[in-house]
């Protein structure tokens, strides 16, 4: 157990089988293997973080390096993203992504979305994107699976946004697009 309510500073390699709870301020330049991340502070990733584990956020995550996600990543805070994150497993979002510019999110599982993902760079799935929530995309949306926009569900494809289908969008909610879009798949629209 890491229980920190100070600074850590990480220009190393943490391999963490246990508990980090973060109420703090968690500064990586090097690389965290974890087990379970607790974050309530603030967890800035210059780095590495490669989650096998479970990684809870009511906090602020700043992603200017690479997370490789291989877990369950909870997100009930807000995660700013101006890296690279891949998504191997299971984001559970509540809270906002704001994937920035020059920011990277590759999915390839699962995304569930109940609260407001930010896409103004790239944002490509091969997975499944799962939406009651709020997508506003003001970058680029790559679809080559399966998009679900719930009744709650709205994607906002703004007037500088592109999203590209060559999957499946099955939408039961509010598609609005001022943008561009291209459609080599279906759309399935209830």
């Amino acid at each position: 157990l890491i229980d920190n309510t100070g600074t850590i500073i990480n220009d190393g390699t943490i391999i963490n089988d246990g508990i980090i709870e973060n109420f703090s301020t968690l500064n990586i330049d090097g690389v965290i293997n974890t087990g379970t991340i607790e974050n309530t502070g603030t967890l800035i990733n210059d780095g590495t973080i490669n989650n096998t584990s479970y990684i809870e956020n009511t906090g602020l995550i700043e992603n200017n390096g690479y997370l490789n996600n291989d877990g369950t990543l909870i997100n009930d805070g807000t995660l700013n993203n101006e890296g690279t994150i891949d998504n191997f497993s299971i984001i559970d979002n509540f809270g906002t992504i704001h994937n920035t510019i020059d920011g990277i999110i590759n999915n390839e599982d699962t995304i569930n979305n109940d609260g407001i993902i930010i896409n103004n760079d790239l944002l490509e799935n091969t997975g499944i994107i799962d939406n009651s929530g709020t997508i506003d995309n003001y970058g680029n949306i790559f679809n080559y699976n399966s998009i679900i926009n719930n009744n709650d569900g709205i994607i906002y494809n703004t007037i500088d946004g592109t999203l590209n289908n060559d999957g499946v969008i099955n939408n039961d909610g509010t598609i609005a697009n001022d943008g561009t879009l291209n459609n080599d798949g279906v759309i399935n629209n209830d």
